[in-house]
């Protein structure tokens, strides 16, 4: 054989080996491309299957030889077609491996969501653009992240439900104005925001800065520094804006070009910088349409920023806190107006019982000079008569001012209640006789000495037994009576007058109450001598009440005063 023949049967047979490796790797490539776990198609350059393998078919909904020449269009979502080809023309241009989400539409009614990994290539044999994919089924993965992102929002909305419900109990456990105000700063730290500042509007529009609070409590003094500087009602930005609109603010991210719009100058600009604020949101304190002021809060710890969802947890946060501060605004209004009710009553009482007694003095000077001139004996009568009762009238109205502002001081002593009893119907005696009325005592004579102000005690029922007697008919009876039950002393007095109404019942021991309209009363005075006798028998750690079967059937009031846990001489104001 010759050298030029033994050459090219070498050459044939590297030619065979060659060939065998090549068919050995068309069948590798045929068994990773037919058997692996993941879909793959190739596509030509209108986007036509050129290839699918055997996972590629099973998410397109059949067998690889089906899809063959079909248009991959077809298997996009409507919604994701423009998604889809934009991804297609970007792998194109870049001729970088690409990657995007579609859903697809394997079959009618049934989608999945997949991942397309995609790359350009040119067709060697042809020179034709060909697109190489590969399809990752996520359906399950993002079904299970969806379901993920359900249960902590369901969560989050919980967790929300339980802040602004605890904000609510704790605003409604105190109507002190201070201590609500604090309240909201607190409550919000470090849930809300990491600092937290209320401004309340005062009587002319002014801005008042009522509370603060900030995880640093150092820096509480520069927030205190920030309500201080006024800015303008009309600004654009911030609190003054929002009280103006009644609309909330948010502002994801601060930037020190904000900070510098915000500033009311530069030392506001320095104040601002040093808190460092990267996130802020400012929501109007509404109340019946009115804004009583507004709540700022500020981020500082770095990458805090607010959301929405923040913006939306604050708002109904807000909403709970200017319920309570106007709750706690209207019960300091109403506290002041008493204060300044009593103070009144105290000055007047005092001024109109002065003039009484050189009154008084004259008509006994009067009596003695002309002791047997009838006319100026019954005009005597009638001027001590009537100043002895305005004396009565002006007695009841400083007594109900010492007793509501706690400057009613009890003497209390070992007394015998029987005593008390005895001494207050002999006052009321003159009274019932001029009206016709009998009084009648029952006294246990068993009782136990009781710890008590005897004079107050007394006035108590005195009180008691005129009332009934102002009440009863002429010829009508009355009846005191006392017993022991269990650890305390009951005293009732009962009439057969005009009873009190069911709807009258529970007022009738609140102050200036009497039955029936001013212009229809039949009986004089204030309606003070309840509200007193209450007053005084609470002071004395009991209770009075009063029961009436209706109007026309009689009443009857009743007093239970405790016995003493301790026999020993006590005072207490």
């Amino acid at each position: 054989m010759t050298t030029r023949e033994i050459e090219l049967e070498l050459q044939n047979h590297e030619l065979l080996r060659v060939q065998r490796q090549l068919t050995q790797s068309r069948l590798r490539y045929a068994d990773l491309f037919d058997f692996a776990p993941i879909g793959y198609v190739t596509l030509d350059d209108e986007r036509k299957i050129a290839e699918v393998n055997l996972a590629g078919a099973r998410l397109l909904g059949g067998t690889p030889h089906r899809f063959v020449g079909r248009a991959f269009d077809q298997f996009v979502l409507d919604s994701d077609q423009e998604l889809f080809r934009d991804h297609l023309e970007r792998c194109r241009k870049s001729a970088q491996r690409l990657h995007t989400e579609l859903r697809l539409t394997p079959r009618e009614g049934h989608k999945i969501v997949v991942e397309l990994y995609s790359v350009a290539a040119r067709e060697m044999e042809h020179g034709m653009i060909q697109f190489r994919c590969a399809i990752v089924n996520i359906t399950e993965r993002k079904s299970a992240e969806e379901a993920l992102r359900r249960s902590q929002a369901e969560l989050e909305l919980r967790s929300n439900h339980h802040f602004v419900g605890e904000a609510s109990v704790v605003f409604s456990a105190s109507l002190d104005y201070e201590t609500t105000l604090s309240n909201v700063v607190r409550m919000s730290i470090p849930r809300l925001a990491d600092c937290c500042v209320v401004d309340i509007v005062q009587t002319g529009g002014d801005l008042t800065r009522a509370a603060v609070a900030h995880l640093d409590h150092h820096k509480e003094n520069l927030l205190w520094e920030l309500g201080k500087i006024a800015g303008d009602r009309n600004q654009v930005f911030g609190k003054s804006k929002v009280i103006r609109t009644g609309r909330s603010e948010l502002y994801a991210n601060v930037s020190d070009s904000l900070l510098t719009a915000l500033a009311r100058g530069s030392d506001h600009l320095e104040i601002l910088r040093v808190l460092g604020f990267r996130s802020f949101m400012c929501v109007p304190l509404l109340v019946r349409g009115t804004a009583l002021g507004a709540v700022g809060f500020m981020r500082v710890r770095a990458g805090m920023h607010f959301t929405l969802s923040d913006l939306a947890l604050a708002e109904e946060f807000t909403d709970r806190a200017a319920v309570a501060i106007d709750n706690a605004m209207l019960y300091t209004k109403e506290q002041e107006a008493n204060r300044l009710k009593d103070d009144f009553l105290a000055i007047v009482s005092h001024e109109l019982k002065t003039p009484l007694t050189p009154i008084l003095g004259a008509m006994y000077r009067l009596r003695s000079i002309r002791p047997n001139d009838a006319d100026v004996q019954n005009a005597a009568d009638m001027v001590e008569r009537n100043a002895k009762r305005q004396s009565r009238i002006i007695d009841d109205l400083l007594d109900i001012s010492r007793l509501a502002t706690g400057k009613c001081e009890l003497d209390r002593r070992s007394s015998d209640i029987g005593r008390i009893v005895q001494a207050a119907v002999q006052v009321a005696c003159p009274a019932a006789e001029a009206m016709g009325v009998s009084i009648e005592v029952a006294i246990d004579n068993g009782m136990k000495p009781i710890w008590c102000d005897a004079d107050r005690i007394q006035q108590v029922l005195w009180n008691l037994v005129s009332n009934a007697i102002a009440f009863s008919r002429r010829g009508g009876r009355i009846l005191v009576r006392t017993e022991s039950i269990g650890n305390a002393i009951r005293i009732s007095v009962t009439d057969e007058g005009e009873g009190i109404s069911p709807e009258f019942l529970p007022h009738v021991f609140e102050k200036f109450r009497q039955a029936g309209q001013f212009s229809t009363r039949k009986h004089g005075g204030l309606g003070l001598g309840l509200s007193i006798v209450r007053h005084i028998v609470g002071q004395h750690g009991g209770r009075v009440w009063a029961e009436s079967p209706g109007e026309g059937k009689g009443s009857t009031f009743i007093v239970e005063l405790p016995y003493p846990q301790k026999k020993r001489e006590i005072r207490t104001a």
